[in-house]
């Protein structure tokens, strides 16, 4: 495994509480770290081992990386988000972007409450949390 931190000021992370309750995005900070393995690093290369998937862009399974991001929301305390269990939530991709920077790509739903984000209990409002997270060795 390969350690790797998120760079805050050029990562991206939008969060969306559903059912909508206010506004339709919420400011969000991201900021932690990720360890990948060979395999899935090889990939972003353009040298991985699956047929059909773009060049030097790969699906990410949960085995391939380990670690958390701390996010915050419009202020609030941070909240961590667990990367391996992102990915086997859903989606997530590692590529290369233009300026060769490594990228993670995920989304995630967490309850609203772990938040500070409070609505009726009927409702059970959720937020979530996709990123784009520029990736810089340790």
């Amino acid at each position: 495994m390969a350690g790797y931190a998120v760079d805050p000021d050029r990562s991206t992370i939008t969060a969306v509480v559903r059912p909508r309750m206010g506004p339709p995005t919420l400011p969000a900070r991201v900021t932690g770290t990720v360890d990948l393995d060979e395999a899935a690093l090889r990939a972003a290369e353009g040298t991985g081992d699956r047929a059909g998937e773009p060049a030097g862009r790969r699906a990410i399974e949960a085995s391939e990386l380990s670690g958390s991001i701390e996010v915050s929301l419009d202020g609030q305390p941070p909240v961590a988000v667990d990367l391996a269990a992102a990915a086997a939530d859903g989606p997530a991709d590692l590529c290369r972007d233009e300026q060769g920077q490594l990228v993670l790509r995920g989304r995630r739903s967490a309850p609203a409450g772990a938040f500070g984000i409070l609505g009726p209990p009927l409702i059970n409002p959720t937020v979530v949390l996709t990123w784009s997270l520029v990736l810089d060795p340790l």
